[in-house]
């Protein structure tokens, strides 16, 4: 069953109280309240559905770093410095 199947099997004073819900909470409540089955597709939405996992995806990488003072990208060559980096092609410092 989907959302617009729910709807339409509903009463007329059901379907008012379902229009009077302002949040998904209210709606889980109406549901709750009046003994209804809420349909799959409302329920993903709010638990968030499943998350399928693909095992040849990359890892999730950090952008480079880029010295704004020489574009220097060579990530051996920027070292962290108090909170900022820091460029050891030119002797800067930055965040």
């Amino acid at each position: 069953m989907d959302m617009k199947e729910f709807v339409e099997g509903l009463t007329p004073e059901q379907n008012g109280k379902l229009k009077a819900c302002k949040s998904a909470d209210e709606i889980v409540g109406f549901a709750k309240s009046e003994k209804l089955a809420l349909p799959d597709d409302f329920l993903e939405k709010i638990a968030g559905g499943s998350v399928i996992v693909d095992p040849t995806a990359e890892p999730f990488k950090e952008p480079p770093i880029i010295c704004p003072y020489c574009g220097n990208d060579d990530q051996d060559l920027i070292a962290n410095s108090g909170g900022g980096h820091y460029c050891l092609a030119c002797f800067s410092e930055f965040c």
